[in-house]
């Protein structure tokens, strides 16, 4: 069984600073990933790992240089119903990496955004659901392990 380690990503809410001190930590975890290219692999990527995503999400920069299926037009909403962004719904090929271990490929269904304004987000459709997920901030303990 192959376990890939992640890791948090810590800082301050500078807005929130005043408002709630002592309360105004972000704390994110993530993970590499590769996408497949013609010629090889890209460069590893930082991907936030976002348990409350459905779908994995995908800026510009990352995904025109790799292999991909576009599917067609959509749009993604968030918490604010009336916003939304653009995106077109495609697929890639991936790997989850650290530095010394790699994962099988996954091709994976994804939102395709059309500019660089958004992070890498993993969601749990397709990829994510490939994986235990073993997460303990306080023991600096993130990783992955993929199910076989």
């Amino acid at each position: 069984m192959v376990k890939i380690n992640g890791f948090f990503e810590t800082f301050l809410d500078r807005e929130l600073y005043e408002k709630i001190q002592g309360r105004n930590k972000v704390i994110r975890i993530h993970c590499l990933i590769r996408l497949k290219k013609v010629d090889g692999w890209t460069d590893p990527y930082p991907a936030i790992i976002d348990t409350g995503a459905h779908t994995s999400f995908l800026p510009y920069r990352v995904w025109s240089s790799a292999e991909h299926h576009i599917f067609g037009d959509h749009y993604v909403k968030g918490l604010v119903p009336e916003a939304k962004i653009n995106v077109k719904v495609g697929e890639v090929t991936a790997i989850v990496a650290d530095v010394l271990n790699t994962s099988k490929e996954y091709t994976f269904l994804c939102f395709l955004s059309p500019n660089d304004n958004t992070p890498i987000i993993l969601g749990f459709k397709e990829l994510l659901s490939q994986f235990k997920i073993i997460i303990d901030y306080s023991e600096n303990k993130m990783f992955l392990e993929e199910k076989e």
